[in-house]
C-alpha cells in the first residue's frame, strides 16, 4: 500500500513531561518535576515520516514543549516536510520573541492555552501572573505574525468566563478562539 494521496492525518507528540506550571486540570499531569522526554532521535524520525504517511498536520505539545531540548531541531525537520503544517501547543510563558521569529520562518502555527479571566487563570494554572505572561505571548506571537489560536478549557467553574475569552482573544489579535 502506497502513501496516502491526502494529509488529513494528524500527529501529536506529547515531547516531555515537564512544564513550568502544574495546571489543575492538565491530562498529562505536567508538571517542574517530571523528568520524562521522548528522544530527540525518535521524533526526528517521526517527524521525518510525516509525508509518507499522509500526515499533514502535527501539534507538539507537553508538558510544555518551549522546555523540550531538542525543539528547535524538531521545528527544522518539521518545516523541510512537505506539506506538513506544525503547530506547537504551549501555555506561552515561556516564549521569547527569538522564538517567535524563529517559528515566523519555519512557518510555525502557536496554540496557547488560556482559561479565563485572569484572576480564574491564575489560580487554574497554580501560579500568580500566569494570565499576563501569557497574554504577553500572544502579543509577541501577533507582533511576529505568528498565527495563534486560543484554548480554552470550559467548565461550570468559568463558563461566565466564554464571553470574555471570546473578546479578549480577538482583542490580543488571534487567529482563532
Amino acid at each position: 500500500m502506497g502513501p496516502p494521496n491526502h494529509r488529513s492525518n494528524v500527529l501529536m507528540l506529547h515531547l516531555l513531561g515537564r512544564c513550568n506550571l502544574e495546571c489543575l486540570h492538565c491530562y498529562m499531569e505536567g508538571s517542574p518535576r517530571r523528568e520524562e522526554q521522548l528522544p530527540l532521535e525518535s521524533v526526528l524520525r517521526a517527524v521525518g515520516e510525516c509525508h509518507a504517511l499522509g500526515i499533514g498536520t502535527l501539534f507538539l505539545t507537553g508538558g510544555e514543549p518551549l522546555l523540550y531540548r531538542g525543539l528547535d531541531q524538531v521545528l527544522e525537520v518539521a518545516a523541510g516536510v512537505t506539506g506538513l503544517q506544525t503547530t506547537v501547543c504551549t501555555n506561552g510563558t515561556l516564549l521569547t520573541s527569538r522564538q517567535a521569529a524563529r517559528f515566523h520562518a519555519l512557518g510555525v502555527r502557536v496554540n496557547i492555552s488560556i482559561d479565563g479571566r485572569p484572576e480564574f487563570h491564575d489560580r487554574f494554572r497554580n501560579l500568580a501572573g500566569s494570565f499576563r505572561s501569557s497574554e504577553r505571548a500572544v502579543r509577541t506571537a501577533v507582533r511576529f505574525a505568528l498565527p495563534v489560536t486560543i484554548i480554552t478549557t470550559i467548565s461550570q467553574s468559568n463558563f461566565d468566563s466564554l464571553e470574555f475569552m471570546v473578546h479578549w482573544a480577538a482583542d490580543v489579535g488571534a487567529e482563532q478562539f
